[in-house]
Order: structure tokens, then C-alpha cells, then sequence
């Protein structure tokens, strides 16, 4: 951070200055002179403390839309964080920045700024950093690639652009987030704002009289990718013991968390959360594995109960049984009148297409930018069609080629096991269960990713960027407070 009041007292009589003059130009353009007031106080935190920066945007990121949920129009989407500025003020032409790459830039930048008045820019150990940066790499070269296909190199820009933020956060966090409280402050940002969109899809459950509406989900895609990730720090908390407050939190806001997962209804979470519980299991001491599987036991009763009774319904207790089924029985002729199957079959009949295309480009694929082969032309009209399909594990390898999936799987397994043994090295509760989150954010990622449109949106990557990149600040904050702990008994065994 840069802890000179001076520089901090100038900006501010400069914004505050400015102010007038803005509405005054804009022809008392109010909102404008608002909008240049938020501008300002954004700048100035991120230069007064640039992890209050980070910790503000990655908040805005989690708070915001990607699209419109059909009959509501919440501050969260007409906010336009996530859509380019053309969009939000027209003439601005194509290809222009969103917000949210504006606010990255202004990151970017104050840490450049920051570390040169310093010169005190650290270089932090990252065991992980070379498996990224093949994979990084090798995803821009895909991108030229595609271009010396043939492609559109705009199209290719939109295909990449969210993993592209995956590594500018996954480099950026650690020299931003870099001391056991900041992670906190982090942490907690990640539960309030996500807490907001379960209430926001809860509310919404609410007002159409506990009931969809009609509608196939009350919330974003990736909203209940990101609950789930709350609820394995939650487990993580419970049996680890660490940092009691955000303990008692989620634990307040379970019953909303999960009204807000269900109401949320994806099926590729339902399968997600089953293998992040397996992962989390599987990682625990013998002692509290039997524990957790005995509570496992209990619901699997009771959900058993539950499945067996709305097995053949279709009213509104039913949607979490239907999705099961849909998803157990997919070829089912009964389930053929269901969205549900109908869904399924556009996948099917897109990752088709994704397999004949990849037999004609196996080793480097064919690019960003260009379009898949068309042998089935079924399913529906969706933006980017072509280009960016539902599977996006086997379109990543469609488009990159064996080479390229080779250097993505890599990469993830290489965060899985560093995570693991950074994990096993830890002493610090709160950072165990921090650990742990972070590690099964990856396998929770990967099974969504593989029915559903997620690798391509900001919000997954940016937040799995910055859980993925915390993971070798954790092993180094826990040795930095071992060895502190044993200088301390060295000092008081040398006094006493």
C-alpha cells in the first residue's frame, strides 16, 4: 500500500474540484457528476490501499450480472460492469474495453506505480507459475493460430477473453493479497457478495409466490458454482475450528444459501457439489471422515425419502427431483416433455460436432476464432454459436488441440497437488479450510465447465484466478508464523 496521506489529501482536492466542473460541462448532468464522484473514490482506494482495490473490484465482479434473468432487471445487471462500454454509451465503436477490464487496467497500474516509488516490488515464490504459463502461452498462440486459419480475430478475442483474466489473476493476486489478514478481508467480501445474489434469487422465489414462474432458474449460471465453494468453507471451518466469526456467518446464512442453491437449479452444480464433498472427505483425517460420513449417511436417507415421493411429480418441491431424474435418465422417452431433455440434447448434439471437428485438427486444433463443423444443426440460436458451446472441457480441447489440453490439464493438476501438499504442510486452521476451498474450486470448475458455459464468463474465471493464485500465499504466511512462533520460545526460553 502506499502510505503517503499527502499524495491521498492532493487526489481528493482534485476530485472534489473537478466535480463541479463535470456537471458544469455536462450541462448539469447529475448522474454523470455521480458516476466521475465513484470514479474518483475507486481510484483513490486502490492508490491509497491497493488490496482494498483488488478486494473492492473482485466485490463488483461477484455483485454484477452476465445476463438478464427473463422479467427482472436488478441493479446487478442494468449496472453493465461485465458488457463492453459501446454497449453502455453508444458511438463508442467495437471492441472497445468492458468496466471491468477498465478497473484491472487501474489495478494493474497502481501496482506498477507503487512498486516503483517503493522499489520494493517482491518476487514471490510460485511453484505453479511455469504450468501456467504454458498453458497462458500456448492459449494466445491458439489465438493466432485460429487467425492463420482463417478466423475472426474479434470472435477469438471473445472466446478468450475470461480465460485470459484466469491468469492476469492468478499472477496478480499474490503480490496484492499478501498477509493472513487481507485473506480475511477477502474472504469475507466473497461471502457477502455472494450471500446478496442468493437473497437476490430467494427474493425473487418470493414475489412469484414460491414458485419459478415458469422460468428454467431464478439465477445465474455461475451463482451457484460460487455457493458451493461457501459451503465447502463452511465444512472446512466446522472441522478445522478456524476464525470463528466467518464460522458463525456462514452458519447464519446457510438456510438462505441454500434456498438460494435450489432456486438456483443447475444440474451440473448438483453434480459439482457431489464431487467437491468427495474431494473434501477424502482429505480429511480418518477421525472426522467417519464423522462427515455419518452425516452423509442421514441425509442420504432423507433425500432418498425425498427423491422416492416427487419421483413422478412436477410441481414446485419437485424441481430438485425432476433434475436428478433428467439427469440419471436422460434418453428416458418419459422425460422427453421436460426442458430438461431438451437441454441435454442440444449439448449432445453440440459435442458431436465438437468430436468431428477435433478428428480433423487433433494435435493443434483449429484455433480461436473459427467456427466448429456443423454435422448436426438442431439446437437453438444463442450469441456465439459456433464458436463457444455448452461442453467447454471438449471445446477447449476442440480449439486448442491435444497439445494445448495437454498444458491445461497440467496446469490444473499441478494446482491440485501443490494445493494438496501445501494443505498437508499447514498448521493454521483458518488457512486449512482456506486451502481446501481453494484446491476443490478447481474439480467444482472443471465438472461445471464440462456441461455448461462457465470457462468463458469473467466471474468464473476472475474468482477462480484469485482462489487458485492464493494457494502458494497460504504455505508461505504458515511458515512466516511457524518460524515467528519459534523465534518467540527461542527469545523466552533464552529470558527465562
Amino acid at each position: 500500500m502506499i502510505q503517503t496521506p499527502r499524495f491521498a489529501t492532493i487526489l481528493m482536492i482534485f476530485g472534489s474540484l473537478s466535480i463541479p466542473l463535470v456537471i458544469f460541462m455536462s450541462q448539469g448532468g447529475v448522474g454523470i457528476g455521480a458516476a466521475y464522484f465513484v470514479l474518483m473514490a475507486v481510484i483513490l482506494l486502490t492508490f491509497y490501499r491497493l488490496d482494498w482495490g483488488y478486494i473492492l473490484w473482485l466485490g463488483i465482479v461477484l455483485f454484477s450480472d452476465n445476463y438478464e434473468v427473463p422479467g427482472f432487471r436488478p441493479i446487478t445487471y442494468t449496472l453493465n460492469y461485465l458488457v463492453t462500454l459501446n454497449v453502455t454509451f453508444k458511438g463508442l465503436g467495437v471492441g472497445v474495453l468492458a468496466p471491468v477490464e477498465v478497473h484491472m487496467i487501474l489495478i494493474l497500474f497502481v501496482l506498477v506505480v507503487v512498486s516503483t516509488l517503493k522499489k520494493s516490488f517482491i518476487k514471490r515464490e510460485n511453484p505453479i507459475a511455469y504450468p501456467a504459463l504454458l498453458f497462458f502461452g500456448w492459449l494466445i498462440l491458439s489465438l493466432f493460430y485460429g487467425k492463420s486459419r482463417g478466423g475472426d480475430m474479434q470472435m477469438g478475442g471473445w472466446e478468450i477473453r475470461a480465460l485470459v483474466f484466469f491468469g492476469l489473476t492468478f499472477f496478480l493476486v499474490r503480490h496484492v493479497i499478501t498477509t493472513k489478514e487481507q485473506i480475511k478481508n477477502l474472504l469475507w467480501m466473497c461471502i457477502a457478495m455472494i450471500s446478496v445474489k442468493a437473497f437476490q434469487a430467494v427474493d425473487r422465489f418470493i414475489s412469484l409466490g414460491f414458485d419459478f414462474g415458469g422460468r428454467r432458474a431464478l439465477a445465474n449460471h455461475e451463482d451457484p458454482v460460487f455457493i458451493v465453494t461457501l459451503f465447502i468453507l463452511l465444512l472446512g471451518l466446522l472441522f478445522f475450528r478456524g476464525y470463528a466469526n466467518q464460522k458463525k456467518a456462514l452458519l447464519c446464512l446457510l438456510p438462505f444459501l441454500l434456498l438460494g442453491f435450489y432456486v438456483a437449479n443447475r444440474r451440473a452444480t448438483y453434480a459439482s457439489f457431489g464431487f467437491c464433498l468427495i474431494a473434501f472427505i477424502i482429505v480429511l483425517s480418518a477421525v472426522d471422515r467417519r464423522r462427515i460420513i455419518k452425516g452423509l449417511m442421514v441425509f442420504t436417507v432423507f433425500f432418498s425419502i425425498y427423491l422416492i415421493a416427487y419421483w413422478d411429480s412436477y410441481g414446485r418441491l419437485a424441481v430438485v427431483a425432476q433434475a436428478v431424474k433428467s439427469t440419471m435418465f436422460s434418453n428416458d422417452k418419459e422425460m422427453t416433455r421436460g426442458s430438461d431433455y431438451s437441454s441435454g440434447l442440444a449439448r449432445d448434439h453440440e459435442n458431436y460436432n465438437l468430436a468431428v471437428t477435433f478428428r480433423k485438427a487433433p494435435m493443434l486444433g483449429i484455433g480461436f476464432g473459427n467456427k466448429h463443423e456443423w454435422a448436426i444443426q438442431a439446437y437453438g440460436e444463442y450469441a456465439l454459436k459456433g464458436y463457444i458451446t455448452h461442453n467447454q472441457i471438449l471445446w477447449l480441447l476442440t480449439k486448442t488441440g491435444s497439445i494445448g489440453f495437454f498444458f491445461f490439464l497440467f496446469f490444473l493438476n499441478v494446482i491440485i497437488l501443490h494445493g494438496a501438499y501445501t494443505y498437508s504442510k499447514l498448521s493454521d486452521p483458518y488457512l486449512k479450510a482456506v486451502c481446501i476451498m481453494c484446491i476443490i474450486s478447481v474439480i467444482n470448475q472443471v465438472v461445471v465447465s464440462s456441461v455448461d458455459m462457465q470457462l468463458t464468463f469473467y466471474r468464473n474465471m476472475i474468482y477462480l484466478g484469485t482462489l487458485t493464485g492464493l494457494i502458494p500465499t497460504l504455505g508461505r504466511l504458515d511458515r512466516e508464523q511457524v518460524l515467528l512462533k519459534q523465534d518467540k520460545e527461542g527469545s523466552n526460553s533464552e529470558y527465562s
